[in-house]
């Protein structure tokens, strides 16, 4: 069989016609291109993870954290939240970080129950790609409130501190207040996707 026919009659022609109608209904207008690209990238996510225990809720939404100079740590940031896990302290969870420009990030939500490492490695083999500093997540609680999690249900953050990976838990209390905690990456614990927590990392390449 030629590449020909493989291309008109096979897998990949199939997957090729499709591609030619998307980028013919992009040109003509009548299917918006920031929203084409949201959803072939949750495709590939889905093909190359082979779960999908996320769903991107941000969309094309420009979401991004300032620059900042990575001094400022979580257990610090009285400022900000009304409650600190001291496990920030007991796990040596409080290492300042480096100096970060302006981060595109984007927001997901469970669909599926899920451990830490299943629900950030559906979007990465590398954990790194997805960590923030802990003056980056203090900047994206202060600029995106409103994309938290509400109703006392958690947003996941992905940092690295002496060499560790931790989650933060950024939760909004029923008064309002934020409260924050500190798992470790590899907590075998498995959160429910009823629950429709959030998980924000920066935006991949």
């Amino acid at each position: 069989m030629t590449m020909q026919h493989i291309v008109a009659d096979g897998p990949f022609g199939l997957v090729s016609r499709r591609c030619w109608e998307i980028q013919r209904r992009v040109l003509e207008g009548t299917l918006n291109p920031n929203e084409v690209a949201d959803d072939l990238q949750l495709v590939m996510e889905r093909r190359f993870s082979g779960q999908s225990f996320l769903r991107l809720i941000s969309g094309s939404e420009n979401l991004t954290i300032d620059s900042v100079d990575g001094s400022e740590t979580l257990v610090e940031a009285n400022d900000v939240f009304a409650y600190i896990d001291p496990d920030f302290q007991n796990w040596k969870a409080d290492e300042t970080g480096v100096t970060t420009v302006e981060t595109s990030v984007r927001v997901y939500e469970m669909v599926k129950d899920a451990t830490f490492a299943q629900m950030f490695g559906s979007l990465s083999e590398d954990a790194e790609k997805l960590c923030f500093t802990q003056a980056q997540i203090k900047g994206f609680v202060r600029k995106h409130c409103q994309w938290l999690r509400s109703d006392g249900y958690a947003t996941f953050f992905l940092f690295r501190s002496h060499n560790h990976f931790f989650v933060a838990r950024v939760r909004v209390a029923s008064g309002g207040g934020l409260l924050v905690g500190v798992d470790r990456f590899e907590h075998s614990v498995v959160w429910h996707a009823g629950n429709l927590h959030r998980v924000v990392v920066p935006q991949l390449a």
